[in-house]
């Protein structure tokens, strides 16, 4: 019996449902800009771009790519890192590009801390997966009215971000850039944007509210314990593993049951339940329910099969008036 439960429950593990949404997480609020980076590639109408955001200004810089090889985004950062400076932290996903030696090597030269966001979560780097959603948006609408798509991508530069009440190029230059709109001359002046940091932790507190309103915190994973994996996929099902080891709030080591070691956010990992089930039926359980309970459990199955007693009435009954003369 409790080798078929066991079956019955691995296989339903294959097909689960996924996790809930956990708590929004934001980043540590940078104190200058252009201390730390987002970059991530995207791909529009056939035209491969490279996009990199500042986290403090929200300033993006753009560059379409002939190949999206390491070398050619190693060339894309070094004009950006030369015109605006190093910076403390680049995040990025686990690309090739970006997981490469040669990668490593620039990182290493230049002196900047390169972090990766989990595999398979893009949320963990939503800033750069913002910033692709912004470009895409500006140069679609261009594209699509025959404009230019870079004077759409200077006009967002030049726009006051909702509840900063500043633009990205304020942010970061401390000055307005001129564009087509007419602009007072007084206003390009430059002036130091103040209260920045401030107003950026209540717009993120604000879409926190929203976000977690429906949302669970999960448990924390302990090393050694039997794990499933979300499937990357359609198609695939909830892989088995085992927790190796914890290398960030949520971002955990699982190897596989084919001996394969990922990395995986904890939105993608469930707690295996076999071990569960098999506590359930194992003869300890079931020696541990008293004998005093048994007892009091067949005792009340041998009342309940017992049959009922008949009830008498003790109510008076009464001859209905129209039969009192009538004579059997």
């Amino acid at each position: 019996m409790t080798s078929k439960r066991l079956l019955l429950s691995a296989k339903c593990a294959e097909f689960q449902a996924s996790n809930p949404q956990q708590p929004l997480q934001t980043h540590k609020i940078p104190d200058r800009p252009w201390s730390r980076l987002a970059a991530d590639l995207f791909t529009l109408q056939s035209k491969d771009y490279i996009v990199l955001v500042d986290y403090y200004s929200d300033f993006i810089e753009v560059s379409p790519l002939r190949e999206t090889t390491s070398a050619a985004i190693i060339k894309f950062m070094r004009v950006q890192f030369s015109r605006h400076g190093i910076p403390d932290v680049l995040v990025t996903d686990n690309g090739p590009q970006f997981a490469s030696k040669e990668f490593a090597e620039f990182v290493k030269q230049w002196e900047f801390l390169h972090v990766t966001s989990s595999p398979y979560h893009p949320k963990s780097n939503g800033k750069a997966e913002s910033a692709v959603k912004v470009v895409k948006g500006l140069f679609k609408k261009a594209l699509k009215d025959k404009k230019d798509p870079w004077l759409s991508l200077l006009d967002y530069r030049n726009t006051p971000t909702a509840g900063i009440h500043s633009s990205p190029v304020q942010r970061l230059m401390s000055r307005r850039t001129k564009m087509l709109v007419p602009i007072a001359t007084n206003l390009l002046y430059p002036e130091v944007t103040e209260g920045v940091a401030e107003k950026i932790h209540q717009k993120r507190q604000k879409a926190k509210s929203y976000h977690d309103k429906n949302v669970k915190e999960l448990p924390d994973l302990d090393i050694g314990q039997e794990v499933r994996i979300a499937p990357t996929h359609r198609g695939k099902t909830w892989e088995a593993g085992t927790c190796l080891q914890k290398l960030s709030d949520r971002s955990y080591l699982i190897e596989t049951s084919g001996g394969e070691v990922l990395c995986r956010n904890r939105q993608a990992i469930k707690p295996s339940q076999s071990e569960h089930v098999a506590e359930q039926d194992s003869p300890e359980a079931e020696s541990a329910v008293p004998q005093t309970s048994m007892l009091s459990a067949s005792t009340d199955l041998a009342a309940s099969t017992t049959a009922p007693a008949a009830r008498t009435s003790s109510r008076t009954i009464k001859k209905p008036v129209q039969f009192q003369d009538y004579v059997c």
